[in-house]
């Protein structure tokens, strides 16, 4: 737990170090570049609490009622070369007698070929009451439709050979609605996997509505989330639901 607790602290401070430099380096661009093709640094901070702790499908809070809070904060770089680079921490406690502790950094570098985006990533899932507590890391591929319509298809594939030794592929399709102050995307997904000691088999088909309300140009926002995922292995469904307040620059 010690050696675990280390690696967390280094990884976070590697995280804080990144940001920094990315800050520095986003400043001076500014400087340098015409306005048309400035580099732009945004953040999010994001406070969030659930109803059930659901992840592609499988329920890895308890039976019934196990809320959690899932707050996350991310640093996005957009014009930075030839795209937009994002990166950041989630995390997840639950509040009940066992807390659950999860910390996942994560970072992505989004380009646009054509008619989609293509978005190479890497996250690194911590859990830090377990051995070992870097319990996945993940090499994945998104790409999404870039274009008009309110309706985005993607492919999302995601690779772990270090821990699962393992993979989980997805398809679906975000819909996005906006009537500002309000916007509403919602999101249909249907994932596979396998992974060592698993068989291949269907591992999620889930459908999630996000509501989201902005206060005026102030960068305060409210959400609220709906979702139901049908779990393939254990067949079953887990509804749940969220809400978060957040400020978004």
């Amino acid at each position: 737990m010690i050696q675990a607790g280390l690696w967390l602290e280094v990884a976070w401070m590697s995280v804080r170090l990144a940001c920094a430099l990315l800050l520095t380096l986003s400043a001076h661009a500014h400087a340098q570049e015409p306005e048309a093709e400035q580099t732009r640094v945004g953040y999010t901070i994001e406070p969030a609490a659930v109803s059930a702790y659901v992840w592609r499908g499988d329920r890895l809070s308890g039976e019934g009622f196990d809320p959690a809070v899932q707050p996350f904060g991310e640093l996005n770089v957009s014009r930075l070369g030839a795209g937009n680079l994002t990166t950041g921490v989630w995390s997840s406690r639950r509040l009940g007698r066992e807390h659950g502790q999860e910390i996942d950094p994560y970072v992505s570098f989004a380009v646009d070929v054509g008619p989609v985006q293509l978005k190479p990533g890497y996250t690194v899932y911590f859990m830090p009451a377990l051995e070992p507590f870097d319990t996945m890391h993940e090499f994945s591929l998104q790409s999404i439709a870039v274009w008009s319509f309110p309706v985005r298809p993607y492919v999302t594939a995601a690779v772990d050979p270090i821990r699962t030794r393992g993979f989980y592929a997805c398809a679906g399709a975000v819909h996005t609605l906006s009537l500002a102050p309000v916007q509403v995307v919602t999101t249909f997904n249907v994932g596979t996997s396998q992974y060592s000691g698993l068989a291949y088999a269907l591992q999620d088909v889930t459908l999630s509505t996000r509501g989201q309300l902005a206060f005026g140009a102030s960068g305060y926002y409210a959400a609220l989330v709906a979702a139901g995922a049908w779990s393939g292995r254990a067949s079953l469904v887990y509804p749940y639901t969220g809400m978060s307040l957040g400020y978004s620059r």
